[in-house]
């Protein structure tokens, strides 16, 4: 049965008598009608890096670079300074959802390989980790692990980062190193909740 907005539903006037096509339609009044809720709009960001990171150390999570932004709807990175961070913006503290993932180059050894997200880290610590993926040692295979935080309460000027590990220090080549792409390595930040 279609729907009309504008007549009111109902047999009409007193006595009045309605075609078939009329009485077919329901009519319904704008008044009843209920508005769509507007979507909120989107906070979020998603990067990547161009250039692997042929660096890691075994006596810690190495930061992991992102020079390229696939979309930064409110200002949360840099690809110049500090350009492996997401720092909450002024006004917009709340609860977000971050998650990244990284490959991990074919290691010739047997290693073990972690990913993190970190909070507020410092130049001598990573900060507080907010989540962790690791993996068992592998030998002569590429890794990709992913990592997700579930909803994380940050303030404005809070700000999170991504490492990646390897319990044995990579040769500074493609030994154990983290691949670049934007398919492979990333890392996205999304406000879930005010």
């Amino acid at each position: 049965m279609p729907v009309t907005p504008g007549r009111p539903s109902g047999p009409g006037p007193a006595g009045a008598t309605l075609t078939q096509s009329e009485a077919d339609t329901l009519y319904v009044s704008v008044d009843d009608l209920t508005p769509l809720p507007v979507l909120p709009t989107f906070r979020g960001c998603r990067v990547y890096g161009t250039t692997g990171v042929s660096n890691l150390v075994s006596t810690g999570f190495s930061v992991i670079p992102f020079d390229t932004e696939v979309f930064d709807a409110t200002g949360f990175h840099s690809t110049v300074t500090n350009n492996h961070r997401f720092t909450v913006p002024t006004g917009y503290g709340g609860y977000y959802e971050i998650t990244g993932a990284a490959d991990f180059g074919v290691s010739n050894t047997s290693r073990q390989f972690a990913l993190a997200v970190y909070k507020n880290g410092t130049a001598a610590s990573n900060g507080t980790r907010l989540a962790l993926s690791t993996s068992p040692g592998h030998a002569n295979i590429a890794l990709r692990l992913q990592v997700t935080t579930g909803p994380v309460a940050l303030s404005a000027g809070d700000w999170v980062h991504l490492a990646g590990y390897m319990n044995s220090a990579s040769d500074g080549g493609t030994d154990g190193a983290i691949t670049a792409g934007q398919d492979v390595t990333w890392f996205a930040i999304t406000q879930v909740a005010l």
